[in-house]
């Protein structure tokens, strides 16, 4: 330990402590330059806002990285009091550091594997949302409600630190693949004529759902990433005993931030046909049990 500190303060001459001023006053003027000049290209070719945001960011988080790893040799007199001075204090660095460390690991794994971007619908944490930004130490969204309540925003902004990324499953909504699933189920009575309203829900459907083909862009794009691919992409209706119900269910591709509005509108064609016919009825006491 004395031959450590003995070694760091003979290097701390004034000579040697006015070159490596120099140095790292020329090395800060190089690694601003040289973002100055990336953002400005960047503004140039980016005309999302967010976008350019993000790259903002990571840029002033990866200029500072390269100016610690090539700054910080010249204030020590070695590489090898380097390693001493880790060994020594390294320990007890990462106790104290831990969930700072794995907040910046969860970013790398942000930058570099991409599970989601700006504007994609995630859920984390039992939590669901829509990512409107990404730091060094966490990301933060702007929350919205479970998808089987409709997943409309509730106007919360929740701050979830990286290192959930390192541990809790993460599904994403819309990045992968453009679309959901989603299911709308009509319960009818047995004495109704569910054939009749079978057909009543096929025509609704087909008016008021998107046509999505299998040659979609969106689907191949999909299919080229993760080999996701659907023989049946249009909407279908199925027919089932549940419940004491003839059960109807609707099921359809959406985009996960439409999945609300084409439900209400599924749902108010719906009311307003089988009002005007009297053999169809739906079960009043129905319960899917989830």
């Amino acid at each position: 330990m004395n031959e450590l500190l003995t070694g760091i303060l003979s290097a701390l001459s004034e000579k040697v402590v006015f070159q490596n001023v120099l140095y790292t006053s020329v090395l800060v003027a190089v690694i601003v330059l040289a973002r100055w000049i990336a953002l400005r290209f960047l503004r140039r070719r980016l005309k999302d806002r967010v976008s350019f945001r993000h790259w903002k960011l990571n840029t002033g988080y990866l200029a500072a990285l390269v100016f610690v790893m090539i700054a910080l040799p010249l204030w020590l007199p070695s590489l090898q009091g380097i390693a001493a001075i880790i060994g020594i204090f390294g320990a007890g660095i990462l106790i104290v550091n831990k969930e700072i460390l794995m907040n910046i690991s969860g970013w790398f794994y942000v930058v570099v594997r991409k599970p989601f971007e700006v504007g994609n619908r995630i859920g984390i944490m039992d939590l669901y949302g829509d990512v409107i930004d990404i730091r060094l130490m966490d990301f933060t969204i702007i929350e919205t409600a479970h998808p089987k309540l409709g997943g409309q925003s509730t106007g919360r902004v929740v701050h979830i630190p990286n290192s959930a990324l390192l541990t809790q499953p993460l599904s994403n909504a819309s990045k992968e693949f453009a679309f959901n699933w989603n299911e709308i189920r009509v319960p009818v009575t047995l004495k109704s004529d569910w054939q009749k309203a079978l057909a009543i829900i096929e025509s609704i459907a087909a008016e008021k759902l998107e046509r999505i083909s299998v040659d979609d862009e969106r689907l191949k794009r999909s299919e080229d990433l993760y080999l996701i691919k659907f023989n049946r992409v249009r909407p279908i209706v199925y027919v089932e005993y549940r419940g004491g119900a003839v059960l109807l269910t609707i099921r359809h591709l959406c985009e996960p931030k439409n999945r609300r509005i084409l439900t209400d509108q599924i749902w108010r064609e719906i009311l307003l046909r089988f009002a005007t016919e009297n053999d169809i009825h739906l079960h009043e006491h129905y319960s899917s049990g989830e």
